[in-house]
């Protein structure tokens, strides 16, 4: 009787451990319903990687800050529209194909699906 009951309990144990947990990717929203700055920052971060290689000279960029904690309403444009989306509009300074430094304004809809960065829609203007 005791062997079939810790059998029983061996196996159970096997089954849920063999169970996976699938993590939370949701952002974690304030009392006004956006993403808290560090999210709006990250954001921000992945959409200056994928500005950058757009550019012709990448290694000459200077980005517009991104929002931080301390200065929320400071630097690039970052709302939040649900679904793990975000539309940052800001401006990029970089040199052109003759040297000279020019600003750039951009808009771009990037989307973090969990594993990495989508890019939804950009535009260089």
């Amino acid at each position: 009787m005791k062997a079939k009951i810790i059998i029983s309990l061996l196996i159970l144990i096997i089954m849920i451990s063999g169970c996976t947990v699938e993590e939370d990717t949701t952002p974690k929203l304030n009392e006004y319903g956006e993403p808290y700055v560090v999210e709006k920052w990250f954001a921000c971060a992945m959409a200056h990687d994928m500005i950058k290689d757009q550019l012709k000279a990448p290694s000459t960029v200077k980005f517009e800050k991104c929002p931080t904690d301390m200065y929320p309403d400071r630097g690039a444009r970052v709302a939040y529209l649900g679904n793990q989306e975000y539309l940052i509009t800001s401006y990029v300074d970089s040199q052109n194909s003759f040297g000279a430094m020019v600003r750039t304004n951009y808009q771009i809809r990037v989307q973090d699906n969990g594993e990495y960065w989508d890019i939804l829609a950009s535009q260089l203007s």
